[in-house]
């Protein structure tokens, strides 16, 4: 599922107060009082990344309406489905649970797998903290295409802003409740990704 070169790459992880690293053998320092931002290349392998193009490129999408995401799309990606079935597995929740030293398990048999996209002239995302529905949970951005001027934000401890453009292949982590975070409007392209949900189920209240 993952590269082989996941184990000796460095990802820049940013906290409310500072930029850090991952050590390698995967361990990270950040502080979990604040939450943090995490930007992952080449989260896939080539064939698992081209079978998540390949499926999703036949998919469609309708308005999502959503009040902090003027023009953006979405459809929620079934069980059974290769992308449903490469984001819920084992090897995905393994790499996680190594990056935070602890267990975590998928999420979506409550929050929904879904495939978004940000369409030309999308107004891209209002600045917003995820609400955490358990004690520690981890919001997942995936890119599958992008091809737009869309930019990632997110704001630190000093509020500050730093933008990020999402590669194709790359994914994003943002902790629930943690930092502040935004998308910029779409004037050209278009950005299309998936979302996913890890948790630690120690953490899981009556709503799981």
């Amino acid at each position: 599922f993952f590269s082989s070169r996941r184990r000796h790459t460095r990802y820049p992880l940013v906290t409310g107060v500072q930029t850090v690293l991952f050590r390698s053998g995967g361990q990270i320092l950040w502080m979990k009082r604040i939450g943090m931002f995490l930007y992952v290349p080449n989260f896939l392998s080539s064939g698992d990344r081209q079978f998540v193009l390949d499926e999703l490129s036949r998919t469609e999408t309708s308005p999502e309406n959503h009040p902090l995401a003027p023009g953006r799309t979405m459809t929620r990606i079934q069980n059974g489905t290769m992308t449903h079935r490469i984001f819920t597995s084992p090897q995905v929740t393994e790499w996680f649970q190594k990056v935070f030293d602890r267990r975590l398990v998928s999420g979506h048999d409550k929050v929904p797998i879904e495939y978004r996209t940000y369409p030309k002239g999308s107004q891209g995302m209002e600045w917003h903290r995820d609400t955490p529905l358990v004690g520690n949970q981890y919001e997942c951005v995936y890119t599958v295409k992008n091809t737009s001027d869309s930019q990632t934000l997110y704001k630190d401890f000093f509020g500050r802003v730093h933008p990020v453009w999402a590669e194709p292949g790359s994914l994003i982590v943002v902790q629930a409740g943690g930092v502040r975070h935004a998308v910029t409007p779409v004037t050209r392209g278009e950005r299309s990704i998936v979302k996913f949900v890890l948790v630690d189920p120690r953490d899981r209240q009556p709503f799981f």
